[in-house]
């Protein structure tokens, strides 16, 4: 179902770039998906004290938005860990998502950050479909 909708809302953003042969066209960005989950930020495997709320914002195969509920700083380019429960969107097993993190972007104004996944395993992305077709079937329901 996820396949589907991600091939009828294939978007392209503004950006171009150049290929093997020099042509330039639109980069493809995959379809995000709409969330207001709470989720974890730790920006430190040893510090207790370097973990951050944020409310997850929106969602893709590739990457997320944010937006901290207190005031944080992060950089672009800084590595992180995402913690995801899933009760909220109906997944039983496994009881949160772990995924590393790259941060791509950072608004200090609006406290919102950007980034990708990196390192995500087979098990890790079959989790992350699982939450974009509950947000998918949340977006039709709305509708």
């Amino acid at each position: 179902m996820i396949d589907a909708a991600r091939n009828d809302s294939a978007t392209f953003s503004s950006e171009e770039h150049a290929n093997e042969s020099g042509e330039r066209r639109p980069l493809q960005r995959f379809p995000r998906f709409q969330s207001h989950a709470l989720v974890d930020v730790k920006t430190s495997s040893w510090n207790p004290f370097a973990s951050f709320s944020a409310v997850l914002l929106d969602l893709s195969v590739q990457g997320f938005k944010i937006e901290f509920v207190s005031p944080v700083t992060i950089h672009a380019g800084e590595r992180a860990r995402l913690i995801i429960p899933l009760s909220p969107f109906r997944i039983l097993s496994p009881e949160r998502l772990k995924l590393r993190i790259v941060v791509k972007w950072f608004d200090a104004r609006n406290q919102r950050a950007g980034g990708v996944f990196e390192g995500a395993t087979a098990a890790d992305a079959h989790v992350i479909e699982k939450i974009l077709d509950r947000l998918l079937s949340q977006e039709t329901a709305r509708a």
